[in-house]
């Protein structure tokens, strides 16, 4: 029986298109899954902040224009800064004792 090259497209065209159509269909599922188990289930979802002031954006944004002679709020803006760079560079959270050597 000799190969035929329109039949032989064909066939191969039903087998990609079959396998495109389980693909899809492996991932749609996947999708319902995840979205039935709810957002507990998303570990790398966003954080959920309180109110607007608690936010880290609000954080920075009040430090942004901090003048030489606002003391009292440097303290604050410092913690902000350091946890702006943790969380930017994927490191984990500062502990309550402070960096370490700093003694």
């Amino acid at each position: 029986m000799p190969l035929r090259t329109a039949s032989t497209l064909r066939a191969l065209a039903l087998g990609i298109g079959g396998l495109a159509a389980l693909v899809t269909a492996i991932e749609f599922a996947e999708i319902v899954v995840r979205e039935e188990a709810g957002p507990a289930a998303a570990p790398n979802g966003p954080a959920i902040y309180g109110p607007a002031t608690d936010r880290p954006a609000a954080k920075l944004a009040r430090c942004r224009n901090l003048a030489p002679e606002d003391k009292a709020a440097l303290e604050p803006c410092r913690a902000a800064w350091d946890e702006a760079r943790r969380r930017f560079f994927g490191l984990p959270p500062a502990t309550a004792a402070g960096p370490a050597g700093a003694e």
